[in-house]
């Protein structure tokens, strides 16, 4: 009983923070520079803040979404899903260092960002 509570409560929460994300310029995510250098790190480190992309939820537990980074499977995980992925990715680099570097050689940054971008593309068709 108190564990589909606490699953229906943090349904409620990602949609709140879907909702709050959908009206923020995800364009300046979209938009990235993505080359493999430095400068590119520091200007999604930087969008990531401003936007704001990063979520608050525990990072260092967060199961599915090590497995699913591990697999590098990044298709068919609901929104909020790559929001809390870019946030372990970034949050794992100030512990790890240059983690962030890494996940934009093998790509990995690229596609999440390309799955949020279908995401709320294909949200914003739906509702015209």
């Amino acid at each position: 009983h108190l564990s589909l509570r606490r699953q229906r409560q943090m349904c409620i929460r990602d949609r709140i923070i879907i909702n709050q994300l959908k009206k923020s310029d995800l364009s300046l995510l979209f938009n990235l520079n993505l080359e493999l250098n430095h400068s590119s790190v520091e200007n999604l480190k930087k969008v990531c803040y401003e936007i704001p992309v990063l979520i608050s939820f525990d990072w260092k537990n967060w199961d599915k979404g090590i497995k699913a980074f591990n697999e590098k499977n990044f298709k068919n995980h609901p929104p909020i899903f790559f929001f809390k992925m870019l946030t372990f990715i970034i949050r794992r680099d100030r512990v790890w260092g240059n983690f962030i570097y890494s996940c934009l050689k093998q790509g990995i940054i690229q596609q999440i960002i390309s799955e949020i971008e279908n995401n709320f593309m294909n949200n914003e068709k739906n509702k015209d």
